[in-house]
């Protein structure tokens, strides 16, 4: 009978210690059973949350998709800005104080900011029912010279090598207003017309009124948009800032007419 207690006494003993073998203190617990495919999962998962976050892109301009900024240094033709703006570059025909053909083609090209502000004139005189017409916009360096060495004047031509050349930096316009058939308004006098010299400047008064009327309402929109014009000359115009725009060195963009610089 002893050794009947003893025995039972003894595995008691050894399923007590089973029971306690967690050391939690939670009595009572069955041991959790490892699921392998259950670890892994969670491995993966705990080492994807690890992952560390990419660099930032340096900021050296947009991403790919982004629009970019357009540079306002950039030499554009004015006909691709803006196509309802009529060109008829007098250096182009005969109708000018050198009597004879000048530029190559009839063409446009001016700094991408002169160009776009000219856009927006021509967008605010459509309201009115009117347009521009441009006689000039940049004027090559070339050019220049070549009016300087036959004209001569410095009251009617500024030297290639000083004043500020508002034309040569792409910054300048000669312009007039025209109806929506292209027609000219009536202004004070004709482009580069010299000899009305006093009626050119924009100070001028004893001028028609339809002409007065005509006159503000080009220099109305064309400050509204940034440009300052010139005391001297009704027709033209330039940005105010044009020490901020260098002289445009490639003469390409504009070339002369067949044989004008053969001696």
């Amino acid at each position: 009978m002893a050794k009947r207690w003893l025995l039972i006494f003894s595995c008691g003993a050894l399923v007590a210690a089973a029971l306690s073998c967690g050391g939690s203190g939670d009595e009572g617990r069955r041991p959790a059973v490892l699921d392998p495919d259950r670890a892994a999962q969670e491995t993966r998962t705990r080492l994807a949350n690890r992952r560390p976050t990419p660099p930032p892109l340096p900021d050296d301009g947009p991403a790919d998709g982004e629009p970019q900024e357009a540079d306002p240094m950039e030499v554009v033709d004015l006909a691709k800005i803006d196509p309802t703006i009529r060109i008829d570059s007098r250096w182009a025909g005969s109708d000018n104080m050198l009597g004879r053909r000048a530029y190559a083609k009839n063409r446009c090209v001016l700094r991408r900011a002169a160009a776009e502000r000219l856009a927006r004139v021509q967008k605010r005189l459509k309201t009115q029912g009117l347009g521009l017409k441009v006689w000039e916009g940049y004027r090559p360096m070339w050019m220049q010279r070549y009016l300087w060495d036959t004209v001569g004047d410095p009251d009617l031509i500024s030297h290639p090598s000083s004043g500020r050349r508002t034309h040569i930096r792409g910054i300048a316009v000669d312009v007039t207003l025209v109806d929506l058939q292209g027609r000219e308004l009536a202004m004070p006098t004709g482009y580069c017309e010299f000899s009305k010299a006093e009626q050119m400047k924009h100070g001028a008064m004893k001028l028609p009124e339809e002409v007065l009327k005509n006159r503000k309402t080009l220099l109305d929109a064309m400050t509204a948009e940034g440009f300052e014009p010139y005391k001297n000359e009704w027709w033209h115009y330039n940005l105010p800032n044009w020490a901020d725009f260098p002289l445009i060195p490639k003469d390409e963009w504009i070339g002369p007419a067949p044989g004008l610089l053969e001696k």
